[in-house]
């Protein structure tokens, strides 16, 4: 029988697996044109939470993060063709940051200092797109990141009632994710009802 636990978190794939679909739809389309460097930084900070999480044994939640990971990846693809067209320099400095995450993991060889390091990042890697929203709302979409904040948020529920302990540092991690997607979802909702 399938625990509390894993029911919230095969339902947060479920509910990031429609989203993408969704969203990929609306990007192949030229409907939506996400800041392709946030969607690519997202996708380096979730592939090394994703080998952390497998090496601290969170199991089914580390498998569900690869699997997230994978659907960023693809989302990433999809904007190469037209996300690229609002990147400044600090996009590259975050895009750098980000990818400082490898050498700092091996050079501590402590997985909980890279984890902090990546909820450092992680912060830093929604101003792009928040800079990108408030001069181009409707080039994004609220409700893609309103799902997917409720999809890291089921995530979150999941770990959080698991028998399995984890670390200060996933859980908090894994917090971050449903708070920065609901207030890119809200601040979406607002500029695009507010702004002619």
């Amino acid at each position: 029988m399938i625990s509390i636990s894993d029911f919230f978190g095969y339902t947060a794939v479920i509910v990031a697996l429609i989203t993408n679909i969704y969203a990929l739809n609306r990007i192949r389309l030229g409907i939506i044109r996400p800041h392709a460097f946030s969607v690519f930084i997202w996708f380096i900070i979730t592939t090394v939470a994703f080998v952390n999480m497998l090496e601290q044994n969170v199991d089914a939640a580390a498998y569900r993060t690869g699997l997230m990971a994978a659907l960023i990846f693809i989302n990433f693809c999809y904007c190469i063709r037209n996300g690229f067209g609002y990147v400044l320099k600090s996009d590259i400095i975050l895009l750098v940051l980000a990818l400082t995450t490898i050498p700092i993991w091996i050079i501590t060889k402590n997985p909980n200092v890279a984890m902090f390091w990546l909820l450092f990042i992680e912060i830093l890697a929604i101003i792009p797109t928040i800079r990108k929203a408030y001069a181009l709302p409707f080039e994004m979409s609220a409700s893609v990141y309103a799902f997917t904040a409720l999809a890291q948020g089921l995530q979150f529920l999941s770990l959080t009632i698991s028998p399995t302990p984890h670390s200060l540092a996933i859980m908090l991690y894994m917090g971050i994710f449903p708070i920065i997607f609901s207030v890119l979802a809200g601040l979406l909702f607002y500029l695009q009802k507010t702004k002619p």
